[in-house]
């Protein structure tokens, strides 16, 4: 397919009746590749998919099925830092999830369970200690919230029975 200046923006196969089926590359204007995707007969996301910034680092890369992302996943902000990493399931968060700060340094892991906060909630110092930690149930505190100081020392004891985040 070429753009409006007759430039090759992207590369791959369609049906009949029109959709995208296989796999495909897009390209930047610049002639960078923008994504390489895989589309099923129906002309929907399935497989691995990559999407990519103008600069070359991965912005997206995830699995998907049917046109949902449904697998790990990974996304980078920007300036190319990672920004969350996890799994999906039917396009829900699902599983462990990395947050990442804007520098792209890890400092917080969450568990989801249909899209929503469910587990154990953990967040960390730059050092990499835990900072603090707490569980949730359906994006409520439940338990001990524990803070802890950057040299693992308890700080706070904080107790909950199902309150809001």
């Amino acid at each position: 397919i070429m753009n409006k200046q007759g430039v090759l923006s992207a590369f791959g196969k369609q049906n009949k009746e029109g959709l995208k089926t296989g796999k495909w590359t897009f390209f930047y204007p610049s002639g960078r590749i923008a994504a390489k995707t895989q589309y099923n007969a129906k002309g929907r996301l399935t497989g691995e998919n990559i999407w990519y910034s103008e600069k070359g680092y991965i912005k997206e890369s995830g699995f998907y099925k049917d046109g949902e992302i449904n697998g790990p996943a990974y996304f980078t902000g920007e300036n190319g830092c990672s920004s969350y990493e996890g799994a999906f399931l039917e396009g829900e968060l699902s599983g462990k999830v990395r947050i990442y700060n804007s520098q792209g340094i890890f400092y917080m892991s969450k568990f989801f369970k249909n899209n929503e906060i469910n587990g154990l909630v953990k967040e960390f110092y730059n050092n990499g200690k835990l900072l603090s930690s707490v569980n949730v149930i359906n994006n409520l505190n439940e338990g001990n919230l524990y803070v802890f100081s950057p040299m693992g020392d308890t700080i706070k004891i904080k107790s909950f029975v199902l309150m809001r985040m």
